[in-house]
């Protein structure tokens, strides 16, 4: 009975290990995915703004706006769109409805699928 279990207990590790690489590799998908989104919605975003002609209230882009990047320094008229995209992502979940109480830090961390 104990080496059925045993067999039955490797069984299911190797299950879960064969799913946490799945999930990892989704995950990874995933991520891709939305930094794909991301350049095509500030490319959508910035001809709009380009076709829409000059504005007073354009803020060029930091330099280095890439994930990793440091913050740039805020200014008034400033569009999360100068944010990297980690960054922009943060901010939407820290303006949405689920965080009108209130963030703690893993519950941020969940939000964005760390």
């Amino acid at each position: 009975m104990l080496g059925l279990l045993e067999a039955l207990e490797k069984k299911v590790r190797e299950d879960i290990a064969r799913l946490r690489e799945e999930a990892e590799r989704v995950q990874a998908a995933l991520c891709e995915a939305e930094r794909a989104l991301d350049r095509l919605v500030n490319a959508r975003v910035t001809v709009a703004e380009v076709l829409a002609g000059p504005s007073s209230a354009v803020v060029e882009p930091a330099r280095g706006s890439v994930a990793g990047a440091p913050v740039p320094h805020r200014a008034d008229g400033m569009a999360v769109s100068v944010l990297a995209p980690d960054y922009r992502r943060i901010v939407s979940v820290l303006e949405s409805e689920a965080s009108r109480e209130g963030l703690r830090c893993q519950q941020l961390a969940r939000a964005l699928g760390a």
